[in-house]
């Protein structure tokens, strides 16, 4: 399958482009020689379609701590109802508080969940 296309919005779940964005869930800061040799593809096709992922917002590598080790007891997670002429600009303010862990968009019964420590 080929490399995602943001202006048809095809996506992929298979392929390299899959391939690396699995691997990367498991460790974000896996080396690209190892990537490459798991998937049998070269170290430069790896940096090549991983930055073009990242360039085209596919792909986003962050840190996720753990809340216990840090001296957090309790994180929650919150299901918040927005407008929905509102809701790109609360996820842009959600995102921007330390607090804030995870923000999701969600089509189930709330508009965004978030991990909340």
């Amino acid at each position: 399958m080929g490399d995602f296309d943001p202006a048809t919005g095809g996506g992929f779940s298979s392929g390299h482009p899959g391939q690396i964005i699995s691997h990367m869930q498991e460790d974000g800061r896996i080396p690209f020689v190892k990537l490459s040799e798991m998937i049998g593809i070269t170290e430069g096709t790896i940096r090549r379609k991983y930055k073009k992922m990242v360039a085209n917002g596919v792909l986003k590598v962050t840190a996720i701590s753990n809340p216990h080790a840090i001296g957090f007891d309790a994180p929650a997670f919150i299901g918040i109802n927005v407008d929905h002429h509102h809701l790109e600009s609360v996820v842009k303010k959600l995102t921007k508080m330390p607090e804030v862990q995870f923000v999701a968009v969600t089509t189930g019964p709330h508009e965004i969940i978030a991990q909340v420590i």
